[in-house]
């Protein structure tokens, strides 16, 4: 059963991409279907990633646990196919250097983990001149997963003699109704409408702990726990964002936390853990452009290794040194073989060494993950066609802790494929021919241009 069912969906993937090979391109004429028009961005971008990565560090409250390693990526229980439904459920590759360039836009996805279970992204970005030379620009991003629970609002003022060539400098604020959590930002930077934007950004992580608790302390205000910061808790980043030359487009990140340390005081103020971190981070890409046809190539590398330790006075016992790294690497192809048609394909390769050391000992984990996946999208009227998506996926790890994640496997993701002049969503389900039970989860994403 399972091989004829498999067969049969083969013949279908097979027939609609003979059908796409015969099907007249009248579609793509001047008042017929348009998925891409002369005017759209194509091409992938480390944008939204590198500031993902950023909002991690800012939300503390969004880690399973507040108060430990900025990554933690195996506190919560996993499953084998959860990296494959994250993949499954994100925007096109190709939209994110659109998404990074627009200043009001909004997206969305939901994804279904279980039949109880949902994760779902929210991303909102809206701005406005209030005079000639200022700026006021206002994002929300929401993510949740099986690692992060976070809602983060970020307000920017910035000062830009011109839009298009000119130097700037952004004040930015992260509020939060824990005020420890607070984080302001310090840009720099310099944008050329041709070539793209260098920036230096300061971060002040953390930046009213220390004096939100003193005032608390000073009032006689009931407190179950108190920070101290015991250094300077910065931050800093340094960004090369789409410089391009003859073809070639480049984007460039690297940053950190600085070390930086603190006295945690718990259990009504009985409890002493001193607390150190830091981080350090990198990315990457290069992408080409054909300059006769349609096609782009890139690769794109992304590193981040960071360290919490905690010496626990109070419990020497409970003292503990955890050690992270993410390494990923992509490979990419984009196309626009018709203007009612995009293709694009990509294989990402993702290693996540851990390290945990206490007074009992000390543990290493090794975790790699391959992740292959072709999509393709085809508006066959003005404004409905489909979007499919096959993904392949494998890992394989070793180590504490015992997370079920290891095994491969593989979908089809079909989709509906809805487009407006300034909407654009894809709805479906996926399949899993491999399974028992064929259907494999479901779900949509939506990008909504507010320009």
């Amino acid at each position: 059963m399972k091989v004829r069912r498999r067969a049969r969906l083969n013949r279908a993937f097979l027939g609609l991409l003979l059908l796409a090979g015969y099907v007249e391109p009248a579609f793509a004429e001047e008042g017929r279907a348009v998925l891409v028009g002369p005017e759209d961005t194509i091409g992938y971008s480390l944008s939204d990633e590198w500031g993902q990565w950023w909002r991690r560090i800012a939300d503390r409250g969004g880690r399973p646990d507040p108060d430990k390693a900025i990554q933690q990526r195996f506190s919560n229980p996993l499953y084998r196919t959860h990296q494959m439904d994250l993949a499954a459920a994100d925007y096109p590759i190709g939209d994110e250097l659109a998404w990074a360039e627009k200043e009001n836009a909004a997206r969305i996805w939901v994804h279904s983990y279980s039949a109880v279970e949902l994760g779902t992204n929210v991303q909102m970005k809206m701005g406005r001149q209030i005079s000639p030379s200022w700026r006021i620009d206002v994002r929300y991003d929401r993510l949740y997963t099986r690692d992060t629970e976070s809602d983060l609002v970020q307000a920017e003022f910035s000062w830009k003699p011109d839009k298009a060539t000119t130097p700037y400098v952004t004040f930015g604020v992260f509020p939060r109704i824990e005020k420890h959590d607070t984080d302001l930002t310090l840009t720099v930077g310099y944008k050329h409408k041709d070539y793209g934007d260098a920036r230096v950004r300061v971060w002040a992580l953390d930046a009213f702990a220390t004096a939100s608790y003193a005032v608390a302390t000073s009032r006689g205000s009931p407190l179950d726990h108190l920070w101290k910061q015991t250094s300077a808790p910065l931050g800093f980043a340094a960004e090369l964002a789409s410089i391009r030359k003859a073809g070639v487009r480049t984007e460039l990140y690297l940053g950190g936390v600085i070390p930086q340390s603190k006295e945690l005081l718990t259990e009504e103020l009985s409890h002493v853990r001193l607390q150190d971190e830091w981080a350090m981070m990198f990315g990457g890409l290069v992408e080409y452009e054909f300059p006769k046809f349609p096609l782009w190539l890139g690769a794109s590398a992304k590193m981040i290794g960071s360290h919490w330790g905690r010496d626990d006075l109070s419990s020497p016992e409970e003292s503990e040194i955890i050690n992270e790294q993410t390494n990923q690497g992509r490979i990419y192809m984009l196309a626009v073989p018709r203007r009612d048609m995009r293709v694009e394909a990509y294989i990402r390769l993702t290693q996540r060494p851990e390290q945990i050391i206490t007074p009992q000992g000390s543990t290493s984990r090794e975790d790699f993950g391959a992740l292959a996946s072709a999509r393709w999208q085809w508006l066959l009227s003005k404004t409905l066609g489909f979007d499919l998506n096959y993904l392949v996926y494998g890992r394989q790890s070793e180590g504490p802790p015992d997370v079920e994640v290891d095994g491969s496997g593989q979908r089809l993701v079909t989709r509906l494929l809805w487009h407006m002049e300034r909407v654009n969503a894809s709805i479906g389900i996926g399949w899993n021919p491999a399974n028992d039970v064929l259907y494999d989860g479901g779900g949509c994403n939506i990008s909504i241009d507010l320009d």
